[in-house]
């Protein structure tokens, strides 16, 4: 959401996957989460008792949820690209 180049984004997933963190929806063991289920888990970042509206622009709940799929299929792409895997 907030535009960092892909060499930036590459640095910390390979911090995070080095970590052993889950990076995927899969890991996390909801490969086939709804998109009506990341829109609540939006509704729920971008509450008013979040912090999420410290951002430096707004965030909607549909913003989430498509981050979230976003870095779910980067990730996998990316652990295809270099471990051949996912």
């Amino acid at each position: 959401m907030e535009g960092r180049d892909e060499a930036e984004f590459d640095r910390f997933l390979a911090f995070d996957l080095s970590l052993g963190l889950p990076t995927t929806l899969a890991d996390l063991k909801i490969p086939d989460v709804s998109d009506a289920d990341l829109l609540k888990v939006g509704e729920q970042a971008t509450s008013p008792a979040d912090t999420m509206g410290r951002m430096p622009f707004k965030v909607t709940p549909d913003d989430v949820a498509q981050a979230i799929r976003g870095v779910d299929a980067y990730s996998r792409a990316y652990q295809e690209r270099h471990h051949g895997c996912c």
